[in-house]
């Protein structure tokens, strides 16, 4: 893969578990991409079904397998392995929009001192569900601004700023990196198109339970910490 300054490499990763049903889909939606120069890393955390044979199915596409260790230490192996000048990630049930890469590259390219890009998100009701699952379901018509990981565009060296994502967390591994992001005053733009297509299907339609909800709090307090400490060394500081 050759980097030049007109086409340089994005680096996209896929964190996978047990993802047969869904990963192909997502795949052909990062082969579709009207930008090529695409390095595309799946990380396999310690699947037990045929993710590894569909994923090795896909000509380019660097496999990786892991024990199972969580979607952050998943995310963290397939960044540190990344080459690209800018990264990407994508999970193994969603699909991008066809100039989801090229319209990001271009708002970074227009806009040197910009950070990170976002865009939009429609979500969609997986089609295998039934009529009863379906009715269970509240999907959101229209698309909504959907700071995510797998709706993000960032430079390398913004990524490598902030920091890798927690491996102790089961989830919000994307927020809890996103706020030392914003703590970090990094320029971030959100795009107005639509960048990603959310499926919505069993495996994601539970209610947040107790533990995600506990998590959750911790980040947002970790947060809150950090900003006051900050808030606290400058006063310190500018008093001595």
């Amino acid at each position: 893969m050759i980097e030049t300054s007109d086409s340089p490499v994005v680096s996209v990763v896929v964190p996978v578990f047990n993802g047969e049903k869904y990963l192909a889909e997502t795949l052909n939606s990062i082969s579709a991409q009207s930008y090529k120069n695409l390095e595309v890393i799946v990380v396999d955390d310690g699947s037990v079904d045929s993710t590894a044979s569909i994923a090795q199915s896909f000509p380019g596409v660097n496999y990786v397998h892991q024990s199972r260790a969580g979607v952050g230490a998943a995310l963290n192996t397939g960044f540190r392995k990344a080459t690209g000048s800018f990264f990407s990630g994508l999970d193994a049930d969603d699909l991008w929009t066809a100039e989801k890469i090229e319209l990001q590259l271009r708002a970074l390219s227009a806009q040197p001192n910009v950070d990170i890009v976002f865009g939009h998100v429609e979500q969609f009701i997986s089609p295998e569900l039934d009529d009863a699952a379906r009715a269970t379901v509240h999907c959101p018509e229209g698309a909504q601004p959907g700071p995510s990981i797998c709706t993000i565009l960032t430079r390398r060296e913004s990524f490598l700023k902030v920091g890798w994502f927690s491996e102790e967390l089961q989830v919000g591994q994307f927020i809890e990196w996103y706020l030392r992001a914003t703590e970090m005053n990094l320029q971030i733009e959100m795009l107005s198109q639509t960048v990603m297509y959310r499926r919505l299907h069993k495996s994601n339609l539970g209610l947040v339970n107790q533990q995600s909800s506990l998590q959750y709090l911790r980040i947002l307090k970790q947060s809150l910490d950090r900003r006051r400490a900050g808030l606290s060394g400058g006063t310190e500081n500018a008093d001595t």
